[in-house]
């Protein structure tokens, strides 16, 4: 059975104050909205994964678990890692070779440049200017087992940001 994989990068984060750790970066206020709103538009267009994958960061777990809220998966069951923060592509794709076989559909949450790496890795597709904040890009493989998952397996069936920009 194919597998489908959705990447995203985090919402907006507070810009750091002297001192602080990359790491320990909040979302803003913008940011809950705008992860919620995506969260719904995901939801709107039938989207459930079986499992969520996350970056430990805070920016990024809470988006995690905005997104999770929004489309009906358990904010308990979200799995994070400290080793994806800020890895090579490598690790990144070695995170995601060693999901496991009975999840069919994976939401994935991390952050640029290696967010875009690991999808034109995958697909071969050129994500101009990199992902956005919030971008999406929803990747299948026709491949039953996700450690076969490499360069140029995936198809992009579409790269977006599903939430309202700032007026």
């Amino acid at each position: 059975m194919a597998k489908n994989l959705l990447l995203v990068r985090h919402a907006e984060a507070e810009t750091p104050y002297i001192g602080q750790r990359d790491f320990d970066r909040e979302i803003t206020s913008h940011g809950i909205i705008s992860a919620s709103q995506t969260g719904r538009k995901l939801k709107e267009i039938g989207f459930k994964p079986d499992i969520v994958l996350t970056s430990a960061a805070h920016r990024a777990k809470a988006t995690a678990m905005l997104l999770s809220e929004q489309v009906g998966f358990p904010v308990e069951s979200i799995q994070e890692s400290e080793e994806i923060y800020s890895c090579n592509l490598k690790v990144l794709l070695d995170y995601v070779n060693n999901i496991n076989d009975r999840y069919q559909t994976a939401l994935l949450v991390n952050h640029n440049p290696n967010i875009t790496y690991l999808a034109e890795y995958l697909t071969g597709e050129s994500i101009y200017g990199g992902f956005n904040l919030l971008g999406i890009a929803n990747i299948t493989f026709d491949l039953d087992q996700w450690k076969l998952i490499g360069q140029n397996t995936g198809k992009l069936l579409w790269y977006k940001e599903l939430y309202e920009p700032r007026s």
